[in-house]
């Protein structure tokens, strides 16, 4: 388990996915000996909202995870983190998969099954950028809102409610890969998609967990305050 007094040099070593996390803290390579605590102090980030997140990249368990009460102050840095993660999903991970997968489909078994390949991935990034934008352009900016208390007829429980779940079109084309394509299909293209896949939805599945357990709470005790 990442703790605070751990230099933030040891965790990237031994853990790569870390360097996502720093990324999308704004927090930049070449920190040296430094701890975690110390960085964290150093670009003004709650400690235990990066130990927090650090741990579920790390591997932790969401149903293992302790979540500290955050508040104002957590909740700019946690919109920092999820508009950068947006970035990331949106212009890197996602056309990363639906260029993998419009190079590689001459080795698709047959037409039909191309066209089902390509249309899965590209209805999904459709629908990642439509749930992405809806975040960015609606909710973010009412938070930024709240924290300036200013009035709004948007509740955070309008995106609750709402909060669609984008790993499940994930699930399916991993199935049609595994499941159903033919035994004799390119080997190689296909784990390399399976490897795509399931690292897209390693950083999915954190992010909703963030939005749902981080950000929500720390929204709803806002919307008290100003009330």
């Amino acid at each position: 388990m990442i703790n605070s007094q751990l230099k933030m040099y040891d965790i990237v070593f031994e853990n790569p996915r870390i360097l996502l996390v720093l990324e999308n803290f704004n927090i930049s390579l070449g920190f040296g000996e430094q701890t975690i605590q110390e960085i964290c102090q150093k670009h003004n980030i709650n400690e235990y909202l990066f130990l927090t997140i650090a741990n579920l990249y790390n591997g932790k368990k969401t149903t293992a995870i302790h979540i500290p009460h955050f508040d104002a102050a957590e909740a700019k840095q946690l919109l920092q983190f999820l508009k950068t993660s947006h970035t990331y999903f949106l212009d890197e991970k996602i056309p990363k998969l639906k260029r993998l997968i419009d190079q590689k489909s001459e080795k698709f078994p047959n037409e039909k099954c191309s066209i089902i390949i390509k249309k899965f991935i590209h209805d999904y990034a459709a629908e990642v950028f439509i749930h992405m934008n809806y975040e960015d352009t609606i909710v973010f900016p009412y938070v930024e809102a709240l924290l300036q208390k200013q009035e709004t007829t948007y509740t955070i429980d309008q995106f609750r409610k709402n909060h669609s779940n984008i790993e499940d079109k994930l699930i399916d084309l991993k199935n049609l890969l595994i499941k159903h394509m033919p035994p004799d299909y390119d080997s190689v293209v296909r784990r390399r998609m399976l490897f795509e896949l399931y690292d897209l939805e390693h950083d999915i599945n954190i992010h909703d967990f963030i939005e749902n357990n981080l950000l929500i709470p720390i929204v709803k005790r806002l919307e008290m305050k100003q009330k």
